[in-house]
């Protein structure tokens, strides 16, 4: 098998829930894998994917920490990017947060007209920020993050920053606000197809209201 039918292999294991075999056969792959190969940051950022899917976050952070110094900034911003999904996972907030301010620095500098790019950062930094209760400085990056994915026109960026604006206002109980970006939400869901996330909604609205 080449590099990516091994991979394929690893994510087909895990979640068909044979983790030890999935873990096994990255690790595997790792062995044969050094830096400056072509196939080196995808192998780091899958194991790392992989490693906090499974609560090893200390595996997580030794992957994605092997491309903080990378050439390629693309590299370094996934790595940060993920890095900060990471440290929420673990609860670690202010660290998450750290790591999302990092990743907006390196899309400044490397990808300022990538709006998308740009939306999601902005979306995970106000995701934090509202699980680590900073409410206003929440709002105001998940509402930069909206703008941003209407500018786009992306279906999902859109619907994702409404979700945790309705998840916002729900938190601070201004449940009018909180519905009427929940319904945007789905709205916006429902156009990219996505039935998980309208039933996610859903299942938020039975919970709250």
């Amino acid at each position: 098998m080449n590099y990516n039918e091994q991979i394929d292999l690893v994510f087909e294991q895990f979640e068909n829930g044979d983790i030890e075999e999935a873990t096994k056969l990255l690790q595997e792959i790792g062995n044969n894998i050094n830096p400056g190969d072509e196939d080196y940051a995808d192998y780091q950022l899958n194991a790392a994917y992989i490693y906090a899917a499974d609560n090893h976050f200390d595996k997580a952070r030794e992957s994605l920490n092997n491309l903080l110094n990378s050439e390629d900034a693309e590299e370094q911003q996934m790595a940060y990017h993920q890095l900060g999904l990471v440290e929420r996972m673990d609860a670690e907030f202010d660290q998450s947060i750290a790591y999302f301010k990092k990743e907006a620095e390196l899309i400044d500098a490397n990808f300022s007209d990538d709006t998308i790019k740009q939306s999601v950062n902005l979306y995970e930094l106000g995701y934090v920020q509202l699980l680590n209760n900073q409410y206003d400085e929440g709002k105001a990056s998940l509402e930069a993050s909206l703008k941003l994915a209407e500018q786009s026109e992306d279906d999902l960026s859109i619907a994702i920053s409404n979700r945790a604006l309705g998840e916002l206002y729900a938190a601070q109980e201004e449940m009018n606000k909180a519905k009427s970006y929940f319904t945007e939400a789905k709205r916006y869901f429902r156009k990219d197809g996505d039935e998980m996330g309208i039933a996610e909604i859903e299942a938020l609205e039975a919970a709250i209201f």
